[in-house]
């Protein structure tokens, strides 16, 4: 009677350590399915803006150097308007290529809990049957 009584609650244990891992696996899965994908498609690299600013901070430079320095500041606030809008842009890019990053983290970590959970099948016989 003493052996049963050792094998019920080392099964009730065992069974118990395995429901708490099947609910671990099941909250991740929830929270890995959770992330969603990038909104949209990958913004473009401004390139063309780019080369607009470097062309207008070569100009600015030159009537900046000739004495002409009305047209000067003319080129100054044209380049920084071109370098805040690549920025932009860029900073647009990098924030889809991150959420994307997590997007496929998240689809690969989902794929091996599923694969843990479909290992792990949850319990459906009553503890009692287990005790021999």
């Amino acid at each position: 009677d003493e052996k049963s009584k050792t094998r019920l609650v080392a099964n009730v244990y065992a069974n118990a350590e395995r429901c708490r891992k099947l609910d671990r696996l099941r909250t991740q899965r929830r929270e890995l399915v959770s992330v969603e994908p990038p909104s949209g498609g990958r913004p473009l690299f401004p390139l063309m803006a780019l080369g607009a600013a470097i062309v207008s901070f070569f100009i600015m430079i030159g009537t900046f150097a000739s004495g002409a320095s009305g047209v000067g500041v003319a080129f100054l606030l044209v380049t920084l308007v071109f370098s805040i809008y690549v920025g932009v842009k860029i900073s647009k890019r990098s924030g889809y290529d991150q959420a994307l990053t997590r997007y496929e983290d998240a689809q690969r970590k989902l794929e091996d809990v599923e694969k843990k959970l479909r290992a792990n099948p949850p319990l459906t016989e009553p503890i009692w049957l287990l005790v021999k």
